[in-house]
């Protein structure tokens, strides 16, 4: 995770939508590199409040092309709370990394229903994996903004977990038939 400038990371910040997007972009190495466009795209075309000098536009195409299922009207300057940017974590390294479909039991916690009904299965499935954690209260302050610390550490969580639990590769036989 970069700083906001070249000598200043402000850990206790609230971390943006364009923030919290470069930073699972780069986390994740997504990148359109194998993707083919009749013309080259623009943040614009993708998200109507982004502007395709901003130094996101390009994580924001990357993003909108790997499946994050981002909105339209996505203001790249609005904070995002903790459950946004699980949700938006999550979706990405599931779509991108091929995390199995897992059948959890999910975890009751103190604020869980300040939690929005869209966000729920993502940060379920995170509470499970112990990408997040809940404080010693019990909670996960789902609405709070998030900081740039604690985005750091929650992405941090999810590669690892995606290190430590690679996806399955097909193995094809030497000879062109199975073995039993």
């Amino acid at each position: 995770m970069k700083g906001v400038s070249a000598d200043a990371f402000k850990p206790d910040a609230s971390i943006t939508a364009a923030q919290g997007i470069q930073l699972i972009v780069n986390a994740l190495n997504l990148n359109i590199d194998n993707i083919r466009f009749f013309k080259a795209p623009l943040a614009t075309d993708y998200f109507a409040k982004a502007n395709n000098d901003a130094w996101y536009a390009d994580a924001l195409i990357i993003a909108a092309n790997n499946g994050l299922e981002l909105r339209a009207d996505l203001d790249p300057a609005k904070p995002w709370t903790k459950e946004e940017f699980i949700q938006y974590l999550m979706k990405a390294a599931e779509v991108t990394n091929h995390l199995p479909l897992i059948n959890i039991k999910p975890l009751e916690f103190a604020d869980e229903a300040a939690l929005d009904v869209q966000y729920q299965g993502a940060v379920q499935r995170a509470l499970v994996l112990k990408i997040a954690e809940l404080d010693a209260e019990g909670k996960l302050h789902p609405k709070e903004e998030i900081s740039r610390a604690d985005a750091a550490v929650l992405t941090y969580n999810i590669v690892e977990y995606i290190a430590a639990h690679p996806a399955p590769t097909s193995v094809e036989p030497e000879n062109g038939t199975a073995e039993h």
